[in-house]
């Protein structure tokens, strides 16, 4: 009985050893692949100065907390990324989308309603993000012409890996280079008062910005995974 006890632990061990070899591969792998610092992370190009969107000044003389410029407190690079996934999907599973028949004249941006449009969306999870402590000038609201050609709102969050869209017709984070979007102009990063022109950023840094988003995800699994084998170890 003692012996073959002793052959299960062995066995048990070997496992153990082989398995923490391919998890530390796998997140050496992922580290290789796309480090945490770049050299190019995908950003929004600013331009000139444009005038807000008639909706966002309302928005502003009834929730100036929004629009003024605040600071923010530090968040790891994959902090800021769960505040972002936890945020954009709490919002769209909150809101029921509803069209604005009335048009621009009858445009109103509104937080956290029962049911409304992009505005809606993009507000509120900008709203939501300035709570958990972002800096204003590292949430853009954006508007963008869709591939159909109809105008859209979104949230740009300004990340270490690069400028991500928090978007309420996509259930994904994506990066500013991965959107099929033609961008118009955005909230400006030193006055979320003020809007400029915005366009895509330049294509030689998108595939960076997509590792590092993959990257960032793989090694989130590898700890998990490592925290169990740990609780797990004999």
């Amino acid at each position: 009985m003692g012996a073959s006890v002793r052959v299960l632990k062995s066995f048990r061990g070997l496992q153990l050893a082989v398995f923490g070899l391919a998890l530390a591969a796998s997140v050496a792998s992922a580290r290789d692949v796309a480090p945490d610092r770049i050299e190019e992370p995908a950003r929004l190009v600013i331009g000139e100065p444009r005038l807000p969107p008639m909706a966002h000044t309302l928005f502003c003389m009834n929730a100036p907390q929004d629009c003024a410029r605040r600071g923010g407190v530090a968040h790891t690079q994959a902090a800021a990324l769960r505040d972002l996934e936890s945020v954009n999907a709490r919002v769209n599973g909150s809101i029921s989308y509803l069209h604005n028949r009335g048009g621009l004249a009858n445009e109103r941006w509104v937080l956290f309603p029962g049911a409304g449009d992009c505005n809606d969306f993009a507000v509120s999870k900008r709203h939501a993000l300035l709570a958990r402590g972002w800096p204003s000038h590292a949430l853009l609201l954006a508007e963008v012409v869709v591939p159909g050609g109809k105008h859209h709102l979104v949230v740009v969050a300004r990340h270490a890996s690069g400028d991500l869209v928090l978007d309420s017709i996509a259930v994904a984070i994506r990066g500013v280079a991965d959107v099929p979007y033609r961008f118009v102009r955005a909230q400006s990063p030193n006055n979320p008062q003020l809007w400029v022109a915005v366009s895509r950023p330049t294509a030689n840094v998108a595939m960076t910005q997509r590792k590092v988003i993959k990257s960032a995800g793989a090694r989130r699994a590898a700890s998990r995974v490592a925290a169990n084998v740990d609780n797990n170890r004999p």
